[in-house]
C-alpha cells in the first residue's frame, strides 16, 4: 500500500486522509537542521578566525618592509654637508662622516685631454690648411680613401676611411671603433665631434673620457693620410689654441691644510663618509650636520609600524571591559605569544649592548616607550617623547643609529685584540668572552675552539656554535693569556626583522617543523574546518535518512488513517 504513496521524491502524504504531514515534516527537518546551522557557525568562526591570522601576518610583514628601510646606518642616520662655496668644491655626508667643519682648498681641478685640429701645422702662426667647409659633403680623404691613427690608455685606434668619406663619417667611425677603450676598458675612451669654428669652418675634437694626468689619459694623434687639417702636425699645440685645447691634470687640492692630489674631481677617501665635487680654485669650508629632523622621521616610523601591529593585537585579542566579552582571539595562545615576542624586543636591552659601556642600550634611553597609562587612548602602544629623542641625538646621534640600526657590528674595547669580521645569519649577535694562551697556541671564543693562524694572527671561531664565522686579531699573540669580550651588535629594527622572519615563516610541507606559529596555527584550524565539514556531511546524510523514513512512515499513517475514513464514512452513511 505505501510503495503506491511513495515514488521516488514525490511525496502523496496527506491525499488519504486529508492530514498536512508535508508541513509537519518539513518542521521537524528544520529542528534536524539546527545542528547543521550550529555546525555551520562553528565553522564560520574558525573560517574567521584564520582570516584574521592572515590579516595578522600582512601586517607583520608589512611591519618587516617597513624596518627594512631603516636597519642600516647608512639608511637610518641621516647626514648632510654643506659648502661655502659651491663654486669651489661641494660635498655629500655618509652616515660614517663626522659631523664637524672641514676646509678644502683647490688649485686645480682634474681635466681630461682635449684636443683639436688646426690649420697651422707648423708653429709659424700662419695658416697652412685649407678650410673643412662642412660635415657632410667634404671629402676628407681627397678622394683617395685613407686612414687616421691613434693611441689612448695603451690602445691604437686605427680607422679606415673610404673614397668620399667626410667628417661626420670619421666622427661616428672613431666613436664605434672596437678598439677605442677608456683606460679601465669599462666604456668608449675618446669622443669624437665635429666642432665648428666658424661659419663654414669645422675641426675635429677629441676629447678623453678619463680625468688626470696619467700618461695614458693622452691622446697622441700618431698617424693620418686625410687632408692637411687632419695630419698628424694638426693636433697637440695647446699654446697655439688654448680655447679648443686642454692638458690632463691630477687635482692639486688641500685637505685641511694638507696637500693632495687625485686623479680625479670626485674625492671619496679624505675623510670616512665624506665625499666632495671639486669644481674650481678657490677656498670653501665644508660643514657636515646629522639632520636631526629627517632621523625623527625615521624613529616615527619605526613607532607608527610598530604600532599597527600592536592595535590589530589589540583588536583581536582584548576583553571588553563593560561587557567583559571577549574578541575573536582573546586568549589565544599564538598571538598573545607573538605580542610578547614583540614587545620583549622593544623593551629590552640591545643584543650586544652594555647598559655601561654604550652610550645608548635601550629604546626608552632615546624616548622610545610603552604607554602604560591606565585608561589613555593609546594605552599599550609606542609614544616618542620627542624631548628626549632630540637631547639623544644632540649628544651622540651615531649611538641612537646603532641602537635602532646595527646590523651584526663587531666592537671590543680590548686594546689586546680587535674585531675583525662575522657571519650574519650565522654568527649570533651577542656578547662573547675571548681567551688566548700563548703556551699552547689555544683559544676560545664565547667558551668554544677557535683555531688559530699564526701568518694573520686571527683566531676563528669553529663551526657548529652561535659564535660561528666570528674572527678576531690577537694584537700581541706573545703575551701569555690574552682575555677580553667581543660583542656582536644587533640593532632593535634587524631584531624585530629576524624574529618576523621566524614568526611568518610558511609552512613549505606537511614535515615542515620550522614553520613559524601563524602558519601552524592555520593549519591546525584548517584541520578542524575539515573535521567539521567531515561532520557537516554526515548530518546532511542522516537529515536526508531521516526525511526519507519521516515520509515513508507518514505515508503510511496516512494511507492507513484513510482507509479507516473510509470504512468510518461507510458505517455512518
Amino acid at each position: 500500500m505505501s510503495d503506491s504513496l511513495l515514488s521516488g521524491n514525490i511525496s502523496f502524504a496527506g491525499l488519504g486522509s486529508g492530514t498536512d504531514f508535508s508541513t509537519l515534516i518539513e518542521g521537524l527537518m528544520k529542528v534536524e537542521q539546527r545542528r547543521i546551522t550550529q555546525l555551520e557557525n562553528w565553522r564560520k568562526s574558525w573560517d574567521d578566525k584564520i582570516l584574521e591570522f592572515q590579516d595578522l601576518n600582512t601586517k607583520l610583514l608589512s611591519l618587516k618592509t617597513s624596518l627594512e628601510t631603516i636597519n642600516t646606518p647608512g639608511k637610518f642616520l641621516v647626514k648632510n654637508a654643506s659648502s661655502s662655496s659651491e663654486s669651489v668644491a661641494s660635498a655629500t655626508a655618509g652616515p660614517d662622516a663626522q659631523a664637524g667643519s672641514y676646509t678644502v682648498e683647490v688649485t686645480q681641478t682634474a681635466t681630461n685631454h682635449i684636443l683639436t685640429s688646426d690649420r697651422d701645422s707648423d708653429d709659424n702662426g700662419t695658416v697652412d690648411a685649407a678650410i673643412i667647409p662642412d660635415t657632410d659633403t667634404f671629402d676628407v680623404t681627397g678622394g683617395v680613401g685613407g686612414t687616421f691613427t691613434f693611441t689612448y690608455g695603451g690602445n691604437t685606434v686605427n680607422v679606415s676611411l673610404g673614397i668620399g668619406a667626410t667628417l661626420n663619417d670619421l666622427v661616428n667611425a672613431i666613436n664605434s671603433h672596437p678598439d677605442n677603450k677608456s683606460v679601465t676598458s669599462s666604456g668608449i675612451g675618446v669622443r669624437a665631434s665635429a666642432l665648428k669654428i666658424a661659419e663654414g669652418d669645422y675641426s675635429l675634437q677629441l676629447t678623453g673620457l678619463d680625468l688626470g694626468g696619467d700618461p695614458d689619459h693622452f691622446i697622441n694623434v700618431t698617424g693620418s693620410t686625410l687632408v692637411d687639417g687632419l695630419k698628424t702636425t694638426n693636433f697637440g699645440d695647446i699654446a697655439r689654441w688654448p680655447e679648443y685645447n686642454q692638458l690632463p691634470k691630477n687635482a692639486l687640492f688641500k685637505f685641511n691644510g694638507v696637500s693632495l692630489s687625485r686623479q680625479t674631481n670626485s674625492i671619496d677617501d679624505v675623510a670616512p663618509g665624506l665625499t666632495l665635487l671639486l669644481k674650481g680654485s678657490g677656498t670653501t669650508t665644508i660643514t657636515v650636520k646629522t639632520d636631526t629632523e629627517a632621523v625623527k622621521e625615521n624613529v616615527l616610523a619605526f613607532v607608527d609600524a610598530i604600532n599597527e601591529v600592536r592595535t590589530k593585537i589589540n583588536e583581536i585579542s582584548k576583553v571588553d571591559t563593560t561587557t567583559n566579552e571577549g574578541s575573536i582571539l582573546t586568549g589565544n595562545y599564538g598571538v598573545d605569544m607573538i605580542g610578547q615576542n614583540l614587545k620583549n624586543i622593544v623593551a629590552s636591552k640591545g643584543i650586544g649592548f652594555d647598559y655601561d659601556d654604550d652610550f645608548y642600550s635601550a629604546l626608552s634611553q632615546v624616548g622610545i616607550l610603552t604607554d602604560a597609562e591606565e585608561g589613555s587612548v593609546t594605552r599599550g602602544l609606542l609614544v616618542l617623547d620627542e624631548a628626549k629623542l632630540d637631547e639623544a641625538l644632540a649628544k651622540d646621534p651615531d649611538s641612537v643609529a646603532k641602537l635602532l640600526s646595527a646590523n651584526y657590528a663587531g666592537e671590543t674595547d680590548e686594546a689586546t685584540f680587535s674585531f675583525m669580521s662575522c657571519l650574519p645569519g650565522t654568527t649570533e649577535a651577542g656578547t662573547y668572552d675571548v681567551r688566548w694562551d700563548q703556551a699552547t697556541q689555544t683559544g676560545t671564543i664565547g667558551g668554544y675552539a677557535a683555531t688559530y693562524n699564526a701568518a694573520t694572527k686571527e683566531l676563528t671561531a669553529n663551526g657548529g656554535a652561535p659564535v660561528s664565522g666570528l674572527v678576531v686579531r690577537i694584537n700581541n699573540p706573545a703575551a701569555d693569556i690574552t682575555t677580553g669580550v667581543v660583542r656582536i651588535k644587533l640593532g632593535k629594527t634587524n631584531e624585530l626583522i629576524d624574529e618576523i622572519r621566524v614568526l611568518t615563516d610558511p609552512k613549505s610541507s606537511p614535515t615542515d617543523f620550522e614553520a613559524g606559529p601563524l602558519a601552524v596555527l592555520e593549519e591546525n584550524y584548517n584541520d578542524i574546518i575539515k573535521s567539521i565539514d567531515t561532520k557537516i556531511e554526515y548530518e546532511e546524510r542522516r537529515i536526508t535518512r531521516l526525511q526519507r523514513q519521516y515520509k515513508d512512515r507518514f505515508a503510511r499513517l496516512d494511507a492507513m488513517l484513510g482507509y479507516y475514513n473510509n470504512i468510518a464514512s461507510g458505517m455512518q452513511s
